[in-house]
């Protein structure tokens, strides 16, 4: 991903019940003194803050600590290393929302998210004119301290986080264990912490949309239901889609991102009546269409290809050429063409470069600054682990397995997600749902999410699906992050107790 874009126990089921079953305490008590010694990253660093939340001065305490859990023999299987911040000075914490974040990937650490919008300081971009300056690390003071703590997990293999040994990355590198290991971690966070009645939000991005919609189906038939789910640049329906139906969620994408290069016309429209347009006329019209493509007659077709150039700043021809499809590689190729240039990051459609030629130069190396992420770690959080060691990804996913659970899947094999959302909603009345994605993430199209929604039978008055200005990491945009932390802090408020 580009700097720019990038610059989220009760009982387990029965296929994760064989992993990680014992608490943090019983492990490491049961370990000699060497062995707990020997297992790397295993410091714990608290340092004392004060900062402006919601308009209110708050104190805090922030926390980098390691989680050890164990496997079904009581051996250390993996060390989660997470940064919690916790208000200070609460009287009832019970009542107070804990929100655990993490990314996608599979798998990625959980920066972004810690840095650009869920953290007490956030790094922020220079404008263009001060490009040189680099981003600087400033104040959060729409962050949500004020209301509710905040745990940034990082995964098995990412941030700190390490498979032990004793571990099976295979595993781990699953949506089985990786569910399973983070539901661990969170049900030992609010243990240590005397929160098990607090409650719990749960928030991920693009992969980590499945990770949360998986979880609080979990955690909803273990008896220990979230309070809410969140989602970023959610790609819950990317692996479901393929033909004329992937055609048509990406269309509202293919819109907003040639409005950006200025290549359909606005015609005094806001962005959300663009998008809006784009998904009804995807869906209700384009499909049909693209499904019945051959029956159309020539002057249908050249219909059709007018309509589709208006929406997507590609030619009439390539449509008819096309069978009035194309793919999100064309995309990136086809429509910057005419001024030599290409979208050269399905993460964000708004990143250009130069079309590629034989004779190429490749660009000069950068100077590099400082990662003020590690900056903030190091200064801000007295952290002393080796920052050069901070894995951002885990080594080598991709053998990930993304079958889920047995009881979730479709009869062609596919994971069910909008039937395991359906489900934790329909059997607890109390959960939430929010969903965010950029208008010009290509990746994980907002058509590809709102498909989920548009689908399902959902409680609707529970639910709040947003699109805004951005790619993949949409709260690198600082008016998407206000939406989305705003957005947030009504879903707090909304809170039902249990």
């Amino acid at each position: 991903m580009a700097a720019r874009t990038e610059r989220i126990q009760g009982r387990l089921i029965r296929a994760a019940a064989i992993a990680l079953t014992l608490s943090v305490h019983a492990a490491t008590q049961a370990l000699p003194q060497q062995a707990t010694a020997a297992i790397p990253y295993n410091q714990t660093f608290v340092t004392k803050h004060t900062g402006v939340f919601g308009g209110e001065r708050i104190s805090y305490t922030a926390t980098v600590a390691p989680t050890i859990l164990a496997d079904s023999a009581g051996v250390p299987a993996v060390n989660f290393v997470s940064t919690s911040y916790v208000r200070d000075g609460v009287r009832d914490p019970k009542n107070r929302p804990v929100i655990f974040a993490f990314a996608g990937g599979p798998s990625n650490a959980s920066t972004a998210y810690h840095m650009r919008i869920l953290g007490p300081r956030r790094i922020m971009d220079p404008p263009p004119e001060r490009e040189s300056d680099g981003p600087q690390i400033v104040d959060n003071p729409e962050g949500l301290l004020d209301i509710a703590d905040v745990v940034l997990v990082d995964p098995a293999g990412t941030g700190f986080s390490r498979i032990l040994p004793a571990g099976q990355r295979g595993y781990f590198y699953s949506i089985n264990g990786d569910v399973a290991s983070i539901e661990q971690f969170i049900t030992e966070w609010l243990k240590t912490h005397g929160r098990e009645s607090s409650p719990r939000y749960i928030m991920g991005g693009s992969y980590g949309s499945v990770r949360v919609i998986r979880i609080g189906w979990d955690f909803q038939r273990a008896g220990r239901p979230v309070d809410g789910i969140i989602m970023t640049a959610n790609s819950s329906m990317l692996q479901e889609m393929n033909g004329p139906l992937a055609d048509a969620t990406n269309l509202p994408t293919f819109t907003m991102v040639a409005l950006y290069h200025g290549k359909v016309d606005r015609a005094g429209r806001t962005d959300a009546e663009i998008a809006d347009d784009a998904y009804r006329f995807a869906m209700r019209e384009y499909l049909g269409a693209l499904a019945s493509v051959q029956d159309l007659t020539p002057a249908e077709r050249g219909s059709w290809a007018t309509k589709l150039q208006a929406r997507t700043g590609i030619s009439a021809d390539y449509f008819l050429a096309n069978d009035l499809a194309i793919s999100r590689q064309r995309f990136m190729a086809e429509l910057l063409k005419d001024k030599g240039l290409v979208l050269t990051n399905n993460y964000d459609g708004r990143v250009t470069g130069r079309a590629p030629t034989t004779n190429a130069t490749p660009a000069a190396p950068q100077n590099a600054r400082p990662d003020p992420f590690h900056t903030y770690m190091q200064d801000e959080l007295k952290v002393t682990y080796p920052m050069t060691e901070y894995a951002a990804a885990a080594p080598n996913t991709n053998t990930w397995n993304y079958d889920g659970p047995p009881q979730a899947r479709r009869p062609d094999g596919g994971n069910d997600w909008p039937r395991m959302l359906r489900e934790l909603m329909d059997k607890d009345p109390n959960v939430r749902v929010y969903s965010a994605n950029g208008y010009q993430d290509l990746q994980s199209t907002m058509g590809q999410a709102l498909y989920i929604f548009s689908r399902t039978k959902l409680p609707r008055d529970r639910i709040v699906v947003r699109n805004n200005v951005g790619g993949h990491a949409l709260y690198t945009d600082p008016p998407s992050a206000s939406v989305i932390l705003q957005d947030l802090r009504k879903m707090l408020a909304a809170r039902r107790p249990r």
